[in-house]
């Protein structure tokens, strides 16, 4: 049997247990409609809820192989989200128009990022290499958009940028070198940074729903939040 072979049959494996889990269907969204979908290059695929149905918008420009790797990845994220005991959640709809929007978004993908790549390699022996290149990639845009928060003097999207850090630090353990010089650009991305690695690493598979909201109560804490505007999903 063919390693092709064997991916599509570990995917159809994992697409049937998400759909055990919740609804979920696949959108294969044209370039030209990418910003409709908040979709680009850097960021090809994303998950959106739509009533009771989760859509998984992927765009179609990427070759066959890269398409089964983006879906794989969203349906990881539904993967760990629904079994339980799940992962850990904030709730970005009621945040939308919120300060704090782009800083719950970034904790929404770096606390289960690394485990639900792990979980789809132990689990169905699906890498995730285009999700740990295109992460990497964008550790090169980072300087300016400290430089660019900084002039907008937006506290919460330069903790956003320290949680996104933490993100790339623990999918690809290689950047960390590259990472120590990038948050000296900014002490709040430095100490959001390493408040993301003491509290937020500590979120695993498996734990109890009350341990994993309280080491998020803690890093929020720490960044000076109160723990009602935490909007943690239930």
């Amino acid at each position: 049997m063919s390693k092709k072979t064997n991916n599509l049959i570990n995917i159809e494996q994992l697409r049937n247990d998400v759909s055990e889990l919740c609804k979920y269907e696949v959108l294969f969204i044209k370039k030209s409609d990418a910003l409709q979908y908040s979709l680009s290059t850097e960021s090809p695929a994303r998950l959106m809820k739509h009533g009771e149905v989760w859509q998984i918008a992927i765009l179609d420009y990427l070759t066959e192989a890269e398409k089964l790797e983006a879906e794989s990845h969203e349906l990881g994220h539904l993967l760990v989200f629904y079994r339980p005991p799940g992962t850990v959640s904030l709730d970005t709809y009621e945040m939308f128009d919120d300060p704090l929007s782009g800083l719950i978004g970034r904790l929404n993908n770096a606390i289960p990022h690394k485990l639900l790549i792990d979980e789809l390699k132990a689990l169905y022996n699906i890498g995730s290499d285009l999700h740990i290149k295109l992460i990497t990639e964008s550790l090169g845009n980072i300087p300016d958009m400290i430089e660019r928060e900084e002039k907008l003097g937006s506290k919460p999207y330069l903790q956003a940028i320290g949680v996104y850090l933490f993100d790339i630090a623990r999918t690809n353990p290689t950047t960390i070198n590259d990472i120590s010089q990038v948050i000296l650009q900014n002490r709040t991305v430095e100490t959001t940074y390493k408040l993301s690695h003491k509290y937020l690493s500590k979120v695993e598979l498996g734990q109890d729903m009350s341990t994993q909201r309280k080491n998020v109560s803690n890093f929020m804490e720490e960044l000076g939040y109160k723990e009602d505007e935490h909007y943690f999903l239930d």
